[in-house]
């Protein structure tokens, strides 16, 4: 018969540079399940105005495992709203108000656009794989 707790023991701590999470929410769909952090292993952003970026050339084609309508211009069309994957570029916001209005809003450097996910309880972001609710 298996014990009914663990014996004690450290707390798990991830080692390494390759961090995993769950990519299967949203968007691409059977993503690789970890990601690689910049300068150990993994690729360079892409540079403002590349393909696909910014104000760039549209990209031509869904990203990988993409699951989902095209935007309204096609994948050769003229960008959505905002344009191809820009950063936001309105006046600054903080989460404060993004739990006020869902609206997008930078964090660390990074544009965050909330979404809502019921299977999560409601508004949030994915950070990296991890899901930071809106409340």
């Amino acid at each position: 018969m298996a014990p009914s707790t663990q014996p004690p023991h450290q707390p798990y701590a991830p080692r390494g540079a390759f961090l995993t999470a769950t990519a299967d929410v949203g968007g691409p769909t059977n993503a690789d399940v970890g990601f690689s952090i910049v300068g150990r292993g993994a690729p360079p952003p892409p540079p403002p105005r590349g393909w696909g970026w910014n104000d760039g050339p549209a990209p031509g084609h869904p990203p990988p495992h993409w699951q989902g309508p095209p935007p309204p211009g096609g994948w050769n069309g003229p960008p959505p709203p905002g344009g191809w994957n820009r950063p936001w570029s309105g006046p600054p916001r903080d989460v404060a108000v993004a739990r006020a209005d869902f609206g997008p809003f930078a964090y660390n450097t990074f544009t965050v656009v909330p979404v809502f996910n019921w299977q999560f309880g409601g508004w949030g972001y994915w950070f990296f794989g991890v899901w930071v609710p809106l409340y």
